[in-house]
């Protein structure tokens, strides 16, 4: 099989990327998202577990995935400082260039867009008539077609499951998902506690998945155009 490889130009600030930590007293995969690009250097948000900033070590071993429109883009690198303010951040070497891997999970954005949601108890997401009259508020803070990431001030719990409606702006207007919770992060703040459940799509129709999947890719199109927009300003 013929190996890809891109740039390293390609990564940019914004970018979520999943770092995979294979040693040490952290192995795991985290969510991170790259803070900016200089030199020969790349600062990342330093990754979260249970509400806690893991702490990882400079000289850690990792491989780097970073979404691209395209497939992820990953690379073999070390932490090179481990880097505590204005906020938790990890500083990783810059590679001279990125494999491009073909994989088939949905491509993934980071977001801040408004839901109803809504605790169910089947796996349809299917609620009585006025079971509306329940829905709670809540954002989604990362988005594919295969899940989301949701900030919400309810407790919920692992394998639950839920109704969640999104506002998409195509010709037939709202989406409603059900989807299962696979996990829950929460972080102590200074007056209250901020969740974030981590929500697995099921039973979404080729129609639906089409039409979501469209919606995040014109979100990272956009994105991309105004970051060209403020490097050509800058």
């Amino acid at each position: 099989m013929k190996i890809e490889y891109a740039p390293a130009s390609a990564l940019l600030p914004e970018m979520p990327v999943e770092l995979e930590v294979g040693e040490g007293d952290w192995p795991g995969i985290y969510p991170s998202r790259i803070e900016s690009v200089a030199g020969r250097s790349i600062t990342l948000l330093a990754p979260i577990q249970d509400g806690v900033w893991v702490p990882l070590r400079p000289g850690t071993a990792l491989v780097a995935r970073a979404a691209a429109l395209d497939g992820l883009l990953s690379w073999d690198t070390r932490i090179v400082e481990r880097r505590i303010a204005p906020r938790p951040a990890l500083l990783v070497a810059r590679p001279g260039r990125l494999m491009v891997v073909q994989r088939r999970d949905f491509y993934r954005v980071a977001a801040r867009l408004p839901v109803l949601i809504l605790p169910t108890a089947t796996r349809t997401g299917a609620i009585v008539a006025d079971d509306a009259r329940r829905e709670q508020a809540a954002m989604i803070v990362n988005l594919s077609g295969g899940g989301a990431a949701l900030r919400c001030a309810l407790p919920l719990r692992r394998a639950e499951w839920l109704r969640v409606r999104l506002p998409l702006p195509d010709a037939e207007g709202e989406i409603v998902l059900a989807g299962e919770v696979v996990g829950v992060d929460t972080r102590r703040l200074r007056w209250d506690t901020e969740r974030i459940a981590r929500v697995r799509w099921s039973g979404l129709s080729q129609r639906d998945e089409d039409r979501l999947v469209r919606f995040v890719r014109e979100i990272e199109r956009d994105r991309q155009r105004e970051r060209r927009a403020a490097r050509e300003v800058f």
